[in-house]
């Protein structure tokens, strides 16, 4: 699926729509109303979006999780999770 003459597909496997449509080939319809997408969960009723901690369900917080233990640990630690959060920001902006 796609447009040949723009050198563009759609790859199947990694697409849904939240919405009734029928393409040739089918396409997957969303299971409730939010979409995970590169690590964030987009609600597509009200646009929130948050961060996707599903990944790490199973794994433990240190194998996830760096943290400098010289100067302010605390203080590091906050702005590793701001950069993170912000560094996921510009592409849903």
């Amino acid at each position: 699926v796609g447009h040949p003459d723009y050198g563009v597909e759609m790859n199947r496997d990694k697409s849904k729509v939240n919405f009734k449509v029928q393409v040739s080939g089918g396409v997957k319809q969303l299971d409730g109303r939010e979409l995970a997408w590169c690590g964030l969960i987009l609600d597509t009723h009200t646009l929130e979006v948050s961060m996707d901690y599903d990944r790490y369900r199973h794994q433990h917080l240190r194998n996830a999780l760096t943290v400098t233990f010289s100067g302010s640990p605390g203080e590091r630690l906050r702005t590793k999770a701001v950069s993170s959060i912000k560094s996921k920001l510009p592409p849903v902006v």
